[in-house]
């Protein structure tokens, strides 16, 4: 499950798999106001973060993935399983998707000025 904070709101979020009544979908759930976003058919704009690009982009090119015909073209699995399988992909891709990020700046400097991170910290 992926999980994180909204970096305009503060909330709490979740990324999880919701029954849509007759289809399974994958979407943003908050902590205080139940589910959000479902990952849908759109055109991502260049501002997008990593998270939502990667899970995004997983989600849609999922072989499992039904077509959907509603007006959104909600991404759509037949079964529970099959879009938790989905989600599962995706949480992979972004791991490794974030593996690969960069460093930020003060990092790099914090680093090269002699800074160590303490044992088990993540940069």
């Amino acid at each position: 499950m992926i999980r994180g904070k909204d970096k305009d709101t503060g909330e709490q979020y979740r990324i999880i798999v919701a029954d849509s009544g007759d289809r399974w979908v994958v979407a943003y759930e908050f902590e205080d106001d139940g589910i959000g976003h479902i990952f849908h058919e759109e055109r991502l704009t260049d501002d997008v973060e990593l998270e939502t690009r990667v899970v995004h982009e997983t989600l849609r090119d999922d072989p499992d993935r039904v077509e959907t015909s509603n007006f959104r073209g909600d991404f759509q699995w037949e079964t529970e399983a099959a879009a938790k399988r989905a989600l599962k992909k995706a949480e992979a891709a972004l791991k490794a998707a974030q593996a690969n990020k960069p460093y930020p700046e003060w990092a790099k400097q914090a680093l090269a000025a002699g800074w160590k991170p303490p044992r088990g910290w993540k940069l």
